[in-house]
């Protein structure tokens, strides 16, 4: 009787009419027609499987909202065009199960007393059973619904952690639409300049590097990221159209990393607390670019000093940093440009870990 007082119930869902359904159990599967996507751009419908119970659901403008569901609450899709079925609970993602065969595959709902709220999703470019979106070039995922990389196929390195974490390197220089790239084999040490008698060499604001001594080199041997190279025939410097050339924040399309440019450079952003630093960042200034004009229009630079210190560093993009030590016309030799530093709050170079010095060769 409680399905087929529901299903009369149901039949208004053409209408656009509010339904609700109290001390519920679904005695057969129930079609719910025209929830709004998890991506909200469409509507689609979802099916509750037969035997879920809870103290009621509503259905109103398109949102689908169990309450309190009893041990049992199965929700699919017999539609194939729904990928996943996503459920929330007070706004944030608790389950969800990719919508292998529809009409069979499903999703459980907790069995915590709450609100959730289920949807389609379109989405089908999952890598896991519960939704974890792919990863280029990763072996295994954080469960859902941390989600991000949580090791790398060989020959990559796992970069960041949590939600963030994902895999940089291989032979091509890894995926992340011109990011950072870790370069594993022979990788070349991170200088840090002490002057001598020779003139120090200012094409921009930053002093000279130290004259403090160097320590020993450790016997590790620094991973170091590799620049963006522009296209041939291209010169750093030309800029995105549009976007200011100093201080503008930018991210490729393909990727969530999101670098601060200064002239023709363009430097990634690698922690997220450096945010917290600079309080004028602001995640409504990023500017989303295409992966192409990122390497084409900048070039990679991993280079900082904190604001009243000399010290020239090389942050890699395993979070480290290496002091360069060496002279201005070593390096220069070494191929950096004094318009690749970046003059950083004190506070954001104590973010990154101390590793291996770099001496001139």
């Amino acid at each position: 009787m409680r399905k087929n007082i529901l299903i009369t119930v149901l039949a208004l869902l053409g209408l656009a009419l509010p339904v609700l359904a109290v001390n519920f159990t679904a005695d057969g599967n129930i079609v719910i027609s025209s929830i709004t996507l998890y991506e909200g751009d469409s509507t689609d419908n979802l099916l509750i499987l037969s035997g879920a119970t809870s103290d009621s659901f509503s259905v109103s403008s398109g949102v689908f909202t169990v309450t309190n569901p009893g041990s049992v609450f199965k929700v699919g899709s017999s539609n194939s065009t729904v990928g996943s079925v996503y459920v929330k609970k007070a706004g944030t993602a608790v389950a969800c199960a990719k919508n292998t065969t529809p009409g069979t595959s499903y999703v459980s709902l907790p069995t915590t007393a709450a609100d959730y709220v289920v949807y389609p999703s379109a989405g089908s470019s999952f890598a896991t059973a519960d939704c974890c979106v792919a990863v280029s070039n990763a072996a295994s995922y954080n469960a859902f619904p941390t989600c991000g990389a949580a090791s790398c196929n060989s020959d990559y390195n796992l970069v960041g952690s949590g939600s963030t974490s994902s895999c940089s390197g291989g032979a091509g220089g890894g995926g992340g639409g011109g990011a950072v790239s870790v370069s594993t084999p022979a990788p070349t040490p991170t200088p840090t300049a002490t002057p001598t008698s020779t003139p120090t060499p200012t094409p921009t604001a930053t002093p000279t590097p130290s004259a403090t001594p160097s320590p020993a080199p450790s016997s590790a041997t620094p991973t170091t990221a590799r620049p963006v190279a522009p296209a041939t025939g291209s010169t750093p410097g030309s800029g995105i159209s549009g976007i200011s050339s100093d201080g503008a924040l930018i991210r490729p399309s393909n990727d969530f990393r999101v670098y601060i440019v200064k002239g023709g450079y363009a430097r990634w952003i690698q922690n997220p607390q450096i945010f917290s630093i600079y309080k004028h960042f602001k995640p409504s200034d990023v500017k989303v670019v295409s992966p192409a004009d990122l390497s084409v229009k900048y070039t990679e630079a991993s280079l900082v000093r904190a604001k009243n210190d000399p010290k020239v560093y090389e942050v890699n993009g395993d979070g480290t940093k290496h002091w360069l030590n060496m002279t201005p016309a070593q390096f220069a030799a070494s191929g950096r440009k004094w318009d690749m530093v970046y003059v950083v709050d004190p506070a954001e170079v104590q973010l990154y870990t101390t590793g291996a010095t770099v001496m001139a060769k």
